[in-house]
Parts: C-alpha cells; structure tokens; sequence
C-alpha cells in the first residue's frame, strides 16, 4: 500500500500504529509458534484414548489418531507427526500405524509371554526402544520400526524403564532401580549396542527427556523438602549436574519434555476441577520454571489429557481415511491373538481365516459353575465365537476389574462352558507393569467364558536346586521367597544344592532369590497353586 493513497483524507494515526503493533505481534506469536512445534497428547473420548494435537497457546486441538482403538496412555510419535507408536488396551504388544489411523501393524508379537510397553522413536524414526519383561524382568530392548531386528540392550537384574533417545540417536536415556538406595529409580545412560552404561543421577529421578541439542535433560524426580513426593520437575546438565528444581506443589506434574527449539518445557498436572475431581491437564513453562500456563481445558466432552510430546508446527492436520473393506479379525498362521475391549484369545494355529466375536453376556447367565465356585458378578463374561478354522489349544484371557481386591484376584478362576457346565480351565493369574491383571486359561474350544472364586487352595511345598555355573549343586546358598505383600522366608541350600518350603499359601506370585558369595542369580517371580519343583538356579560368573 502507497503512503500517497493516504492524501488528503482523513486517516487515525494511533489506529495506524495499533494496526502495525499487532502484526509485529501476529507475526512474532507465529514464529513463536513454528519454532516450538505444537504438542501431541493422549485424551480420554468416548472411552477410547486418542491422540491430539494442540498449539503451545491452547489453540487449534486437533485430533491426531482415527483409529478408534482404546489405547494405553504410553505412546510416541515421530517429530514430524507422521508415524506414531503406542500398546493398545488389554494387549502385551506395540503397534505401529500412520497418525490419521490408516496401516495399523503389529510390531511386537509377545502375547502372553512378556509386556512391551512404553514405546519411543528414534530421531529419524526408523527404530522404536521400549520397556519389556522378555527376560524375566524389565529391560530395554529396541527394534527396526519394520519389526525386524529385535534386541536387547539392557540385561542387569532390576526395573528398567521409560527409555528416550539422545539427539544423535546413539545413546538411550532410562530409568532403573537395579542399584539405588532401597531399589528406588535413577537415571543411566547407555549406547544403542548396550555398552558403556553410565549412572547419571543418585536420588530418585525418571522419565527422563532430552533437550534438542542434548545439553540438558528434564525429568521427574523426588523433591529433597518433601520425601514423600515424588511428583514434580527437574532440570539439570546432561553430565548430571546441576540438578534444578522447576516446581513444587501438592499435586502430581509429570512427563517432562522440551519444545522443539528448547525454550518451553510441557508437561501434565494433575488439576481440581470443583465437583468433578482431579483430572490432569497440560501444561508449559519456561526452563527455569517460570510463567507456567495451562494448554489444555476440561469440559463436559473432552476428559483428562497427558503425555505431551512436542511435533512439528508444520505437521498437516491428518483427515480420516475411507474405512476399507472389513478383512478377518483372525487370519491364518500361527499364534493368532484377537482381542477386546477386556478378553483376548489365542489360536497355537489358525487354518483357515475367519472373525472371532466377542459377546459381552452377564456373568450369571454364563452357565452353572462347576462345585466349589462362585461366579464373580462384576467381572467380565463373554460368549466367544470364531468362524475361523483352528486347531487347539486356545488360549483365553479375561480382564480383572481395579474394584477387585488382591486377595480376590488370586482366588479367581477361568470358567469355561463344557455342556452347560461352567468348568474350571486356568493356566495362570498374571499382572502387567501398568497393574493390569488377567485370569488366562486354555480350552480347545470356544463357548461363553466367566471368571469365579474358586475354593481357597491348602497349604504347597515349593523345592528347587541352585547350581553352580558348570552344573554342580552349590552348597550353603541362601534362598529367599517374598509373597505378595512383602513377606520373605528363607532357606539353605543342602551339600548338593537343594532346598525346600513347606507350608506355602498358594493363589499367589511370589519372588525367588538366591544369595551366594560366589556367584550372581537372577531373581524369579513365580505363580504357585500347588506343589511345585522349580526349574534349577544357575549361577552366573
């Protein structure tokens, strides 16, 4: 526009300048804007857990994920917001689909045999590093986001967790409690190839992220003030030093993580909303703690949001995508798990491929559970149905409300219809490491399905042998059994290296752990409902 347009009328000045202001500002709030990234985020929708994106001003949420799945709060996505990985509800495994929903694929194949869980990206996006308890307990373990190349980058005895990748993508960022003071988390590092592991912190610090230019690392931590409380931010360099604390309050501030240029860090909070509860938001602020602004608001249709993690500003707003052509729920192979919303089935070999139905029934109108049981009446019940052509076994999984009590949980059954008889068919009661439980059984056909109280089992003798690491019997090890609420008894291994427990509750998990001054065990959870001979302990050197 020419300054002479302006001649000879009559034109406000001040209006000029404020116009001229707020497109300095406009354009400043943008650059702002495309220089942080927005922020992708899990929220609770029609009972499904989807993800959404959001400007760091709490502008434009957008739904990122249309897939409809009822996903795990653990997930990622790559940082131009294209690919995203996540664990979804009442499954063992991590899939991989494109952020509008389309191509959804099975990255993990566990089953029931191990948890993979908390997933993250590699820089470029063509690996996912996640937490898995493959090995007995939870180690890091990687993975070509193709699914190939499955490995195992951490093998020490402890819980490792919520692994993140540094800049480069050489090195991983978790979290482990194998050697801090009363087991509790610190922060290491490690190479991709599981050499030179490195202990950066010695209080009570995890979920750790680092900055873009990887010269800092923001976590959640333990404040020193408040023993007790768990929940707040820190900062500090990415040698460990210079441990900043970023906030401190009464509520939980979790899941730290910098913007894409390193000036704001997002984060959830666990808010009060009057009449509702506490319900967690996010959050930003800037690097030394200040000016913390809320992004994200509750109302009557949008539930808690958390997780943050920072993408491109420039990431397209994804549409959804035709549906296809429904294909069969179980196709042909081996290992073949279909599941729902609180029940999965597992097929040793599928022939032909066919659709497993899920129908929810009341648990009393199941069938007449065999002598001894009763039925639980707020725990699931299905009528299972496959037109798929298989051949046994089947493995079957129900889903244990929260409501359930422990003490319940390990008396409870996998009943089976068998000619109108709800017949007792359980393998093993299990926990994942987000306290999900499920009472699994195995069959060789599919009919309604319900969970009981089965009669409290008596009183099991537990024996095993410890070993040396060339097979000989280790004599004068020290066993110890650990129930689930923290009881230990022990024993001594004999001349040839056996022991035994007499008197022990059954329905339970309890952990076995061998003491010796000349060799190093590996710690092994067991779920025992009878006798039991465990397999032998075998030193390592």
């Amino acid at each position: 526009m020419k300054f002479d347009q302006f001649k000879g009328k009559r034109f406000n000045t001040i209006r000029v300048a404020g116009l001229f202001c707020a497109m300095l500002m406009a354009n400043s709030l943008l650059g702002m804007a495309q220089s942080t990234g927005k922020i992708a985020f899990v929220n609770n929708v029609d009972n499904t857990t989807e993800i959404f994106s959001i400007n760091a001003d709490g502008t434009n949420r957008t739904r990122v994920s249309f897939n409809n799945i009822r996903e795990l709060p653990y997930f990622d996505i790559t940082r131009d917001g294209s690919l995203v990985v996540f664990q979804p509800y009442a499954s063992n495994d991590l899939y991989v689909m494109n952020s509008e929903g389309s191509s959804v694929r099975q990255l993990t194949f566990f089953l029931n045999i191990a948890t993979a869980n908390q997933p993250a990206f590699s820089p470029d996006g063509t690996q996912v590093a996640f937490t898995c308890d493959l090995g007995g307990n939870p180690d890091i373990y990687l993975i070509n986001v193709d699914g190939t190349n499955l490995r195992r980058v951490t093998t020490h005895a402890g819980i490792d967790s919520h692994p993140s990748f540094s800049p480069d993508g050489a090195r991983i960022l978790f979290d482990s409690n194998r050697n801090g003071p009363f087991f509790l988390p610190n922060l290491y590092l490690i190479n991709v190839d599981g050499t030179n592991e490195t202990r950066l912190t010695n209080f009570f610090e995890f979920g750790g992220r680092y900055s873009p230019d990887g010269s800092r690392i923001v976590y959640q931590g333990r404040t020193v003030e408040r023993q007790d409380h768990e929940n707040e931010i820190f900062i500090m360099n990415a040698d460990g030093s210079n441990r900043t604390q970023l906030t401190l309050n009464e509520i939980k501030d979790q899941d730290p993580s910098f913007s894409l240029d390193g000036t704001l860090i997002a984060f959830d909070r666990d808010v009060t909303m009057p009449g509702i509860g506490t319900i967690y938001q996010i959050f930003t602020m800037n690097l030394n703690g200040g000016n913390v602004r809320q992004v994200t608001q509750f109302d009557a249709t949008i539930g808690p949001s958390f997780n943050p993690k920072w993408i491109s500003a420039a990431s397209p707003t994804p549409t959804p995508t035709p549906t296809p052509t429904p294909t069969p729920n179980t196709p042909q192979g081996s290992n073949i798990s279909v599941q729902t919303t609180n029940a999965s089935v597992t097929f040793a070999t599928v022939m032909q491929a066919g659709n497993t139905t899920f129908t929810p029934i009341s648990p009393g109108s199941a069938g007449t559970p065999q002598s001894g049981y009763t039925i639980c009446p707020t725990c699931p019940a299905y009528d299972i149905t496959t037109t798929a052509t298989y051949t046994p076994p089947v493995n079957v999984c129900l889903e244990v409300p929260m409501a359930i009590s422990q003490q319940t949980f390990l008396l409870l059954a996998l009943l089976h219809g068998e000619g109108g008889v709800l017949i007792d068919r359980t393998t093993g009661r299990f926990t994942d490491m987000n306290g999900n439980r499920t009472v699994c059984g195995s069959v060789s056909s599919l009919s309604p399905f319900a969970l009981a109280q089965g009669p409290a089992a008596g009183p099991a003798t537990v024996d095993g042998r410890v070993l040396t690491s060339d097979g000989r019997g280790l004599r004068n090890a020290t066993v110890s059994i650990t129930d689930s609420q923290g009881v230990s008894r022990t024993a001594t291994t004999s001349s040839f290296g056996f022991f035994s427990f007499d008197n022990v509750s059954t329905r339970q998990m309890y952990v076995f752990r061998i003491s010796s001054r000349l060799f190093r065990f590996q710690p092994r959870t067991v779920q025992i409902d009878g006798n039991l001979t465990l397999a032998d302990f075998v030193g390592l050197e």
